[in-house]
């Protein structure tokens, strides 16, 4: 089981972190982060826009050394108002 989320530790700046659990037992197998520049400001309802190169950004990285099953995502899906949150846009991004 991989997760993934955005933290921002400055301003102008997105740090995308993935990690994957081996499950049931919950040991971190994987690890990785990226960092890239911020180029939209936030928006409520259009957080995809902001968040999502961070997002596709990591976990590019973490799929060419493991395979997770499922992935979470710290976010809307399609509960989201339009029916589109960041984490049917990293599906849809990411396949």
């Amino acid at each position: 089981v991989g997760a993934v989320d955005v933290w921002y530790p400055h301003e102008e700046t997105a740090t995308g972190a993935f990690t994957m659990c081996e499950w049931p037992h919950t040991e971190i197998v994987h690890q990785t982060a990226t960092q890239r520049r911020v180029r939209f400001p936030y928006i409520t309802g259009l957080l995809s826009y902001r968040e999502l190169p961070a997002l596709v950004a990591v976990l590019k990285q973490a799929t060419e050394q493991v395979a997770p099953d499922v992935v979470l995502v710290d976010g809307s899906g399609q509960l989201h108002p339009r029916r589109a949150g960041i984490a049917v846009h990293l599906a849809a991004a990411t396949g």
